[in-house]
Order: structure tokens, then sequence, then C-alpha cells
């Protein structure tokens, strides 16, 4: 690019002397044109990358398909697996790392696995009216994906009841709700071997302190337990007094650490 001829600047005194301030006062290029192919340039990558994710989300959609056919074969194998689940999403948040928030990517996750389970048949999501539990809600709908439906429920024994009874895949409950005459998780807790287990706490990712807050809210399905390395047991008990203390003095003499979820 030509810029020109050098220009020279003076500063005069009294006395007749310049004094060189600078040789050369020309205005610097203009990178406007530089800045926007750079950007162009970095908007293409963005776009190639785009389409070799999208690449590997259809060929991911294909193993997904292949999975569906085997487990029909299988005759009971479920379509559900929320330990598997649970495994994917704590190994991507161990090997995350850069700019792009956590929450984010697991929340992106959750989807794509809700869009998989629809492939390999769906499920079916149980949930209290949006008057009484609202922000269980949100969590259901973030859990199990946005596409998936919620069926509403008036009380949270039916919830449990139609899990039991297989017209609901899984329910997503409160722990601090519920009928407290006849409380739901005594119908996990029958001992016949066929009721209900808790497979997953919600929100399954949280900012704070591990164990810092209770779960507000738990999924039950009629699923197997699968062992993850990081599983939290969750006991029902029953007494005859009303010892809530001494409830928790005889579980720490057992060697248990434990805390109250519900009552």
């Amino acid at each position: 690019m030509n810029r020109g001829p050098a220009r020279q600047s003076f500063l005069y005194f009294a006395g007749g002397r310049g004094l060189l301030l600078r040789a050369d006062t020309a205005p610097k290029p203009d990178t406007g044109m530089s800045d926007a192919r750079s950007l162009d340039d970095l908007r293409r990558e963005i776009d190639e990358i785009d389409d070799r994710i999208h690449e590997q989300l259809m060929r991911r959609s294909e193993i997904v398909v292949r999975i569906a056919e085997v487990k029909q074969r299988q005759c009971n194998a479920p379509v559900l697996r929320p330990g598997r689940e649970a495994l994917i999403l704590r190994r991507l948040a161990r090997r995350h790392r850069g700019a792009f928030p956590l929450p984010v990517l697991l929340h992106m996750w959750r989807e794509l696995l809700a869009g998989h389970v629809a492939i390999q048949g769906g499920v079916s999501v149980g949930v209290l009216e949006p008057e009484d539990a609202g922000a269980v809600r949100d969590l259901a709908r973030g859990h199990f994906g946005s596409a998936t439906p919620l069926r509403s429920y008036r009380t949270v024994g039916e919830i449990v009841r139609d899990v039991r009874g297989g017209a609901l895949s899984v329910g997503v409950v409160p722990v601090a709700g519920g009928e407290t005459d006849d409380p739901w998780w005594r119908l996990l807790a029958s001992g016949d071997g066929a009721a209900p287990t808790i497979v997953a706490m919600l929100p399954f990712w949280s900012d704070g302190p591990k164990d810092a807050e209770a779960p507000a809210a738990l999924a039950v399905a009629m699923a197997a337990a699968e062992p993850t390395g990081d599983d939290v047991t969750v006991l029902a008990v029953e007494r005859t007094d009303a010892g809530g203390e001494g409830m928790h003095e005889d579980l720490r003499r057992s060697g248990l650490a434990a805390r109250s979820l519900a009552a």
C-alpha cells in the first residue's frame, strides 16, 4: 500500500531553533479490512466444526438404532439406563476444560441422551400438577429432555403407583412434598421386590459444594440399581416413637453418615 511521503513535525522556540519530535507521522494503515477477513476465516472454521459435530451426532444416532435393535431381540432390555447416563455425564465433566460453561454442556448432553432414548422407544414421565410443583416440573423437563412428554398427577402416591403398575416409565417427585398421613416413600419400601427404586436425584449437577444441599426431587422407576461408583443409598425407616434425633444417633453409631430428606 502506498503510504505517501514521510512527514516531519517541529516545535519552534522563540529563538528560531526547531526541535525534531518524530520523523514519520503518517497515519497507520487501516486494519479494518484485515480484521474483517480474520473474522470471516474464524466463522468459516466454526461452520466446519459445526458440520463435523453434526456428522458425529448422526453417526451416534445410527449406533443407537443398532442398540435398539439388539435390545428388542433381548426382550426385557430396558430403554432407560440411568446409571449409564450418569457415567457418561460424569466422564464428560471430568475431561471438560476451557471457557464453555460446564452446566450448559451437561444440559446439551441431557437433551442428546433424551433424543436417543426417544429413538429407542421413548419414556413417559409423571409429575405433579404445575400449580403444585412448578420447579420440580422444570427439573424433570431439564433432565429427561424438552421433547419428552410429561403426564400430570394430583398426588405423588398416584405417580409412584403408576410407575409400579407399568403405566408410567418414570416418576419425578418432590423430596419435601407429598402426603403426610400416608407418605409416598412407603411405597418404595414394600419389601416384596416389586417396588420402584430411586434412579436419580435432581438436579443432577450443582455448582455448589457436594452434599451442601438436599436434592429437590427424586426420579423413581422400575429399574435395577446400576452401580456407578458415586452412588447414594436412600433409607426408608418406620418407627413407633417420634425420636428423630434418636434415629440420627442410631445411624451414626452404625457408621452411617445420614441426612434427613423427609419425615
